[in-house]
């Protein structure tokens, strides 16, 4: 039997889109986890050769595929081995047909395990389902094929065919800590995350029908604003910069209350709003999204839950292929937003957007060379009730960021501050050891080299999120090094190490990053 619980990335929740998926002929049995990027142009030539497609959902075309090759007199085996040549993306697939007591399976980048008792084998996407029943998990690679019997397990190779052994080990975790993946919280497991889902999210923007109209809704625009609350809305100001840096773009980065009292009255129907919400649901967010509708303007949703009210309300909407956040602080979901923005903005300029490919690997990298330093820096503030975040331009709804992630999760005050503006009073509160965090872009260096100085000529604690640069190593209490790029790609590989500073942060006062006290994920009143 396949049980099926997936997220749709392709196609919005419903009956027609709900896997198992069968073949025309009702033979094969089939379902998917991940991504198959390639999906518009197999439904084109399947539907071609007389397939019949009926959901909009990726993983009935991988059921088709497999078919398709099973028509061509291939064994089950050899025409999953074919389906693994065509499909591209990440992808967990999992088959039977009537004829066959067997189960077959197949990875390619997303998580499946499989165990085996005396009498039944098992197959799944994550190891707490199948705890309850065995702690012995086989962990399959990228690229093997499982063929599943009572009480047996076959592995084959997807490329050559050549079977392989593949050996159980016993997992002593509790179930909570299974579903963390092995990380003491989710939060840190979701910072881990961040480099699968950028690459999901660009797979997703480079195949999606959907990308199309929302572009042009926003070339033909009068006015662009783009509207959210807290993380969201810095995730709106950054799309801010990069829409006015790269496509010489004006778009407005509003709060929803602001966006009905600053702006409301001047709203026409030539005017698109991007409303930015995780849930989905954010109440605040909402209430602008029908403001603006009736005032006829273009509603165009930015979102993580399908399904949810502001997909279902917008003339137009993109999912951040984010897929669960569970830890109250958001961070890939964050992070994924600003790529979003990031590649409206190329679009916008007409420019190519094949400079994001290799952002995924900036950010894993960054993930493991910055670690270490964002400790450190953890330890110097250690003891502090408060503390500035300060930014300069394209960097500045970073610190914003990490200040607000400090503030959820340490209970600290810190204020995320524009560099320039920090001399216009806040300075006032900088005295002996008084800890300052600085996120320099490269090609702000030398104005921020002059704000630094203020803080340490008054034997502040300088703390430095920068690229390597031996000038500002000389003003650093403590440094971390982000991997060099560009000034457009810096500020989204800079949010990492605010967020792991704030992570190590919490775990210093031993509180519980995920479940913060008075807050909650989905914020469903005014």
């Amino acid at each position: 039997g396949i049980i099926q619980l997936r997220w749709a990335t392709f196609g919005a929740p419903a009956q027609v889109n709900a896997q198992p998926f069968m073949d025309c002929k009702q033979e094969i049995v089939g379902a998917e986890n991940g991504n198959i990027v390639n999906s518009i142009q197999l439904q084109e030539i399947l539907e071609n050769e007389g397939h019949t497609i009926q959901s909009t959902n990726d993983g009935e075309i991988c059921v088709h595929v497999v078919a398709k090759h099973m028509r061509a007199g291939k064994t089950m085996l050899e025409s999953i081995q074919l389906a693994y040549k065509e499909l591209k993306g990440d992808y967990a697939l999992i088959f039977f047909n009537k004829v066959e007591n067997k189960i077959y399976a197949i990875k390619k980048g997303s998580g499946l395990v499989v165990a085996v008792t005396e009498n039944e084998a098992y197959c799944s996407s994550d190891i707490p389902s199948i705890l309850p029943l065995t702690n012995e998990i086989i962990s399959m690679q990228d690229g093997d094929i499982v063929v599943l019997e009572p009480g047996k397990a076959e592995f084959y190779r997807a490329d050559t065919g050549e079977k392989v052994e593949r050996k159980a080990k016993v997992h002593k975790e509790t179930m909570e800590s299974a579903q963390k993946g092995g990380y003491d919280h989710f939060m840190l497991k979701e910072i881990h995350e961040q480099s699968d889902r950028a690459r999901d999210l660009i797979d997703l923007l480079n195949e999606s029908k959907f990308v199309e109209p929302f572009v042009s809704a926003l070339k033909s625009a009068r006015e662009i604003y783009f509207v959210g609350c807290g993380t969201s809305y810095h995730a709106c100001q950054l799309g801010s910069y990069y829409f006015n840096k790269i496509a010489n773009k004006r778009a407005i980065p509003s709060l929803p209350q602001q966006f009905i009292e600053e702006f409301g009255n001047s709203l026409t129907s030539e005017d698109a709003v991007v409303f930015v919400s995780q849930s989905g649901e954010t109440k605040d967010v909402l209430n602008a999204l029908n403001y603006a509708k009736e005032k006829g303007c273009k509603i165009l949703g930015m979102l993580n839950v399908l399904g949810s009210t502001l997909m279902n309300i917008s003339d137009v909407y993109l999912p951040i292929a984010c897929g669960y956040e569970i830890s109250v602080p958001a961070t890939k979901t964050f992070l994924n937003q600003a790529i979003m923005f990031l590649y409206m903005a190329f679009r916008q300029a007409d420019k190519d957007t094949s400079e994001l490919a290799e952002l995924p690997g900036l950010i894993q990298k960054t993930i493991d060379e910055t670690d270490e330093s964002c400790k450190e820096i953890a330890e110097h503030i250690k003891g502090w009730k408060e503390l500035y975040y300060l930014g300069y331009g394209i960097t500045h709804p970073i610190a914003k960021e990490g200040a607000l992630k400090l503030k959820e999760i340490t209970y600290m005050h810190c204020e995320g501050i524009f560099s320039s503006e920090f001399k216009h009073g806040p300075l006032s509160a900088v005295e002996k050891d008084y800890p300052v965090a600085f996120i320099t872009a490269p090609e702000n260096v030398d104005i921020m080299i002059s704000h630094i100085n203020e803080v340490a000529c008054r034997h502040g604690k300088v703390l430095l999120i920068a690229e390597d640069n031996e000038v500002l190593q000389k003003y650093a209490t403590s440094f971390v090094k982000v991997p060099k790029t560009n000034q457009i790609l810096f500020p989204l590989l800079a949010t990492i190490p605010a967020q792991l500073i704030s992570y190590y942060a919490s775990k210093n006062l031993d509180l519980d990053p995920d479940f913060p006290r008075n807050l909650s994920k989905t914020l469903t009143v005014d």
